[in-house]
Order: C-alpha cells, then sequence, then structure tokens
C-alpha cells in the first residue's frame, strides 16, 4: 500500500490488507490463520476477527494449543496496530493467561486492543472469547517495539 492508500484506508481495509500480507510473509502465520475473517466491525486501535479451530490449532489433549494462542496475541496485537496505518512491530514482552479452552469445530472471537501507541512502543492487549457462550478463554497483554 501507499502512504495516499493508507491515509484513505479504512481500518477494517488496513487490518484485511495487514491480514493478506501476513499469511504470506509469515509461514506460521499462514498455516494457523489461513482461514480467520477480519470482521466488519473492526475500528481505528480495534482489531476484530474469527477462528474457526481446527486440528492443527490443537493439544494432544483436544483443546487449543499455548502456543497457538501466543502466535494469535502477536498477530492480533499487530493487526490492531495496522489499523492505525502502523506496521506491526516487533514483539518486546508478552504476557497470556489461559482461563479456558476452546475445542475443534468451536469459533473463536478475537479482539485486539490499542491502549497506548508512543513513538517506539506500543502497548496492546488481546482478548480471546469462545463464541458460543461469550467465555473469557485467552486474555493477553503485549508490548511490541514499532518505531
Amino acid at each position: 500500500m501507499t502512504e495516499n492508500e493508507i491515509v484513505s484506508s479504512s481500518p477494517v481495509e488496513l487490518a484485511r490488507a495487514h491480514h493478506s500480507k501476513s499469511l504470506t510473509a509469515s509461514p506460521i502465520y499462514g498455516f494457523l490463520l489461513q482461514n480467520l475473517v477480519v470482521l466488519p466491525s473492526t475500528v481505528a486501535g480495534t482489531s476484530l476477527s474469527s477462528l474457526i479451530l481446527e486440528p492443527q490449532h490443537l493439544n494432544s489433549k483436544g483443546s487449543i494449543h499455548g502456543s497457538v494462542s501466543a502466535t494469535i496475541v502477536d498477530w492480533a496485537s499487530g493487526n490492531a496496530l495496522a489499523t492505525t496505518g502502523s506496521h506491526s512491530g516487533v514483539s518486546v514482552d508478552m504476557h497470556v493467561t489461559f482461563m479456558n479452552t476452546c475445542k475443534e469445530g468451536e469459533k473463536m472471537i478475537i479482539k485486539g486492543i490499542i491502549d497506548k501507541k508512543g513513538s517506539r512502543l506500543a502497548f496492546t492487549r488481546v482478548e480471546i472469547r469462545r463464541e458460543r457462550d461469550d467465555a473469557l478463554v485467552i486474555t493477553a497483554i503485549h508490548t511490541k517495539f514499532i518505531g
């Protein structure tokens, strides 16, 4: 995207462009997030998306794998940054709390939020919920270097 296209693009367009680029730029995102959908309710500073869990997302007990959760947190915080026209940044610190679980076939709603964006660091948080009952599955805080 050119600078003019970024300025004239809506947050959801920016988020979808970031997601599309992520799938090819990062093999792990391409493998795990190929069926992720950026939702039209995405706004500047907050990315909303959904993902239905498939076998590649699961641990040996049949629920979402911790490493998949961390990958989603990394992607969702970067996608929230993309809604503002920013690049997605590089991880500095991540804290993930596992509060519930999701199983194969369940849909998760992923919310990436920018709490504060400075010139060098962005402080974000991510919530992952089960769609069927709105239960909070994963909550995370994620600091990214952006400048």
